[in-house]
């Protein structure tokens, strides 16, 4: 079984161009440290750094690179109109046009090569531009690959429906944790990858980013978890609540036994016993359970 992921000669010192991160933050303190030494060492080095925003004002970016000398032009600062959202809505190919342009500009004046890195709040709250953003995610690797760019891609790992964030990581070569810098190994830009194994390279990378929603549902106080739903859901043990929230994601007893490193029998038993302790007969209707209860959190 291949690792997951490994930190050997991957970090902000290290990072070169045509590399294309995906940078999962889970507080602003983490935000501020690793995007701004990402536009400070591009700043120094004598790169173009671009940042495209949307939540955090240009004067709190700029703060980042106080009392660092740049010259006039070397940062820019898009809001979402200017970068993401041009003429109201976003388009795949236009952004990619548009980041191939700033490659162009870069080379042009001078500078030694292109930073950018942009904020992706905005699509949590504009879920309907979510396929035509992982499809510009999908693609902007060709863009930067053979290119003096750099991207990195920032997300709130805390808002990122499970669904979406698979699809992030199959499109980053590069993984950012809260600073922690690791090679993704289950990435792979080969479309014949079967369904199957790459459907076991996304559940591998998600458990290694530790989204564990089942087990944070656990810890809350009794009262809130069974706020909504069954009580009894709070017998549940710690791997019992995995098994019962990836149930109620849909996902089968095999994805289940592949996702969690158990074999099929150990799931099986798993099942089993929280039928018991809900007071359910049929694996349907602890399906269905999952389904109604399982999505609270």
């Amino acid at each position: 079984m291949p690792s997951v992921a490994t930190s050997a000669g991957v970090g902000p010192q290290r990072l070169r161009p045509g590399d294309h991160v995906a940078f999962f933050h889970s507080s602003e303190e983490a935000h501020e440290r690793v995007v701004g030494e990402f536009l400070r060492q591009g700043v120094r080095r004598g790169k173009r750094v671009v940042y495209l925003g949307c939540e955090r004002p240009r004067e709190r970016i700029e703060s980042y690179l106080e009392g660092e000398p740049r010259q006039d032009g070397q940062f820019q600062y898009l809001s979402l109109r200017e970068g993401y959202l041009r003429g109201g809505r976003f388009d795949a190919g236009a952004m990619l046009t548009a980041l191939e342009r700033l490659i162009e500009e870069g080379m042009r004046s001078g500078a030694r090569g292109l930073r950018v890195t942009g904020e992706t709040g905005w699509l949590f709250e504009m879920p309907g531009w979510h396929e035509a953003f992982l499809d510009y995610e999908e693609r902007v690797g060709g863009v930067l690959e053979g290119s003096p760019a750099i991207g990195l891609c920032q997300y709130d790992v805390s808002r990122c429906p499970e669904s979406f964030l698979l699809r992030v990581l199959d499109a980053h070569p590069l993984l950012c944790r809260d600073g922690e810098w690791i090679e993704n190994l289950l990435y792979t830009p080969d479309a014949g990858v079967s369904h199957g194994e790459r459907f076991e390279r996304r559940l591998r990378a998600l458990r290694f980013l530790q989204t564990r929603p089942a087990a944070a549902h656990l810890k809350r106080p009794a009262a809130e978890r069974s706020a909504g739903g069954d009580g009894s859901v709070a017998m549940l043990s710690a791997r019992e609540g995995e098994v019962y929230h990836w149930l109620g994601r849909g996902y089968r007893a095999a994805e289940i036994s592949r996702l969690l490193f158990i074999s099929p029998k150990t799931a099986e038993a798993h099942f089993d016993r929280i039928k018991k302790k809900l007071g359910i007969a049929t694996m349907g209707e602890l399906r269905r359970h999952a389904i109604r209860h399982g999505r609270k959190d």
